[in-house]
């Protein structure tokens, strides 16, 4: 099991492109849909079939959205330690205040 979790990490860490990461990613399904006595990792298979293509676009920039996640988390952290706020207009002026 610890193989073929360690065969995900390499196929993010050494497909240089969308097509290599393809074909490296169906022979990890075939190989995991062999064992029949993990099945969690057969669940993790099926979550990565689920988001295939989303997770394919990844190897195209090498890109994740973590600095949205980051902000929205920001933003939402100021919301509810903000609820003495009566003005909204004021809450997004201290929003656009910190961020800007």
């Amino acid at each position: 099991m610890y193989k073929a979790i360690e065969e995900v990490f390499e196929i993010y860490d050494f497909s240089s492109c969308k097509k290599i990461a393809r074909k490296r990613f169906e022979k990890w399904f075939i190989k995991i849909s062999k064992l029949d006595f993990i099945t969690e990792l057969q669940n993790s298979g099926r979550l990565i079939k689920n988001h295939f293509d989303r997770i394919l676009n990844y190897f195209r920039s090498r890109l994740t959205n973590w600095y949205a996640e980051w902000l929205n988390s920001r933003i939402q952290r100021i919301i509810s330690s903000s609820r003495w706020f009566k003005n909204t207009n004021f809450m997004i002026y201290r929003i656009i205040k910190i961020f800007g």
